[in-house]
């Protein structure tokens, strides 16, 4: 927790009041859109954004020359404070640093970033790591703040493959019972909540406040589009009898993770877990970690049904089920 109260006093932002909603917005006046629009006013965060090799763009100006029309689109951003030294947005060197030179390159870093609010006029709340969708004029925005602080404060590209994969298998997921192992930061769970299904994100205690954070500043979008999302702190090492208490709502459609396998203790333990509270299994995994194959060793020695499939150079996805092939 006192990461992020700091964090949200670098935002100018009381964090009593302001810890469910990191970003700042700039409003986006109705009359630019198109005239069927909705005289409302859209609400787009107040960031900056770039693609592979192309400069930082703020993202209320990319709404305004968007094409018209409606979209959900995903944002996951560093606030500007750690973000300037973290994310090295305006460019790095080459290291190790001496002294001097880590002291000039942080200057470049804040001269930069302040050069950018005087010409937009306005506080620039964060930097844009990923930005997943198509941005529209009357685009919602799914807000995912990420920090340097631990591994389950950061966005992982096993989670980025996870999400791209649960949203293309099935048109609709209202209704869907969905258990995420190792949540991290919620990007998984929160964009099958946003579909509609109802959603536990689970974690360690160390990842909560910023999970619970992002969980509650999404919620709005979350129950508009008919889901639910709830995080739930849940250790894979405490007896059933502990973990029951922790998630006392019956069984789950469904239990995903997204490269969690990496230390031998956990590999049965998070095996126990995932079948304690459902019967399917989606993992994305990294194949090389050092827990893959001895997890994979298991899961033949329990006699579950597996179905391997490749994604990306390393990645695989695992859906494990009791008895037949994966439905989902």
């Amino acid at each position: 927790g006192g990461t992020i109260r700091a964090m949200v006093v670098l935002l100018g932002v009381s964090p009593r009041s302001a810890l469910p909603r990191f970003c700042s917005f700039f409003i986006l006046p109705a009359g630019i859109r198109s005239v069927a629009a909705p005289a409302a006013m859209i609400s787009v965060p107040a960031v900056l954004h770039r693609g592979d090799g192309s400069p930082w763009t703020w993202l209320p100006a990319t709404a305004q020359r968007a094409p018209a029309g409606s979209s959900l689109v995903t944002i996951v951003y560093c606030p500007s404070g750690p973000a300037l030294t973290w994310m090295m947005p305006w460019g790095a060197l080459a290291g190790p640093l001496s002294p001097q030179e880590t002291e000039r390159l942080a200057s470049v870093q804040q001269a930069q970033h302040r050069l950018h609010e005087q010409e937009l006029g306005t506080p620039v709340a964060g930097y844009v790591s990923h930005l997943l969708g198509e941005v529209r004029q009357e685009s919602r925005y799914l807000q995912l703040m990420e920090l340097p602080d631990s591994v389950n404060t950061k966005v992982w590209e096993g989670a980025l493959l996870l999400r791209d994969h649960l949203l293309s298998s099935r048109s609709g997921w209202r209704g869907r019972r969905v258990l995420e192992l190792g949540a991290g930061i919620g990007l998984v769970g929160l964009a099958l909540a946003a579909a509609g299904a109802e959603v536990v994100l689970t974690d360690l205690g160390s990842a909560m406040a910023l999970l619970e954070a992002n969980v509650e500043s999404n919620m709005a979008i979350v129950q508009s589009s008919g889901g639910k999302a709830q995080a739930v702190e849940l250790d894979w090492l405490v007896d059933a009898e502990q973990q029951q208490a922790a998630l006392p709502f019956g069984g789950f459609d469904l239990v995903v993770g997204a490269d969690v396998l990496y230390e031998y203790a956990c590999i049965e333990p998070f095996f126990e877990t995932a079948f304690r509270f459902g019967n399917e299994l989606w993992l994305v995994q990294n194949i090389n970690r050092a827990g893959s194959k001895p997890f994979l060793e298991l899961v033949a020695a329990s006699g579950l049904s597996l179905q391997r499939d490749h994604i990306v150079e390393n990645y695989e996805l695992w859906r494990v089920r009791k008895g037949e092939r994966p439905e989902i």
